[in-house]
């Protein structure tokens, strides 16, 4: 079932939804990007341990590899979790975000999450240049040493269609992030596990106008 929104879902950032969102997301995406991958690169999922104030946990992430030379890593692709965004839990996602960005490959960082500190390895200060966002894409081009891609996503935005880098010989190759996201929300049934979140208030609280746009998509939404 399609989701009431045009782009990312705020409700899957309410307590409760997120952890599965990201297992799903990752594990659909990894499928998803082996399909587009010329056939001499792979996508796989890793996974660490993340601290979520006292207790520790699992989160998974995706590389790219080029299976000429199995030790090349070509791309990170990660999705930010809360985690990822304050405290202790951003200053560990940072200092590898860093090893990526000092290394050959090229880091993808998604954050569709409202709430948070900045963390995407694009400086803060050109993502607010251009004005209000709500959601981040970073690509840290290993061929470009430097140079930092931005996408600012607006709340009611669809996410976009990338074009991502693999080695210098190769072509980009295509990843529509929407076509993603809308399958993850239809295979995993979001529309039934939200079913009560969409009554109640968004976490980050949206402003008023952002309230009404949403309260507008949710009208006469019906979860068959």
């Amino acid at each position: 079932m399609a989701g009431p929104f045009p782009g990312m879902d705020p409700f899957l950032e309410k307590p409760g939804f997120w952890q599965e969102f990201h297992n799903s997301f990752i594990a659909l995406l990894n499928i998803v990007i082996n399909r587009e991958l010329p056939s001499r690169f792979l996508s796989y999922t890793q996974v660490r341990m993340i601290q979520d104030e006292d207790e520790f946990r699992r989160e998974a992430y995706l590389e790219i590899f080029d299976r000429t030379n199995r030790s090349h890593v070509v791309m990170v692709i990660e999705l930010l979790s809360p985690e990822n965004k304050h405290g202790k839990g951003r200053e560990e996602y940072q200092r590898k975000q860093q090893a990526v960005l000092q290394s050959q490959a090229h880091l993808l960082e998604i954050d569709l999450l409202r709430g948070g500190e900045h963390t995407v390895a694009a400086p803060r200060e050109g993502a607010l240049a251009l004005g209000s966002y709500s959601y981040l894409l970073s690509l840290a081009n290993a061929q470009e040493p430097g140079k930092i891609l931005l996408w600012r996503i607006g709340l009611a935005d669809r996410l976009p269609m990338l074009e991502l880098p693999l080695t210098a010989d190769v072509p980009p190759f295509t990843l529509d992030l929407q076509a993603v996201f809308d399958r993850c929300y239809d295979e995993n049934r979001y529309a039934e596990l939200l079913e009560v979140a969409y009554t109640q208030s968004a976490e980050p609280t949206f402003t008023e106008e952002e309230a009404a746009w949403s309260h507008e998509c949710l009208e006469g939404y019906v979860v068959s």
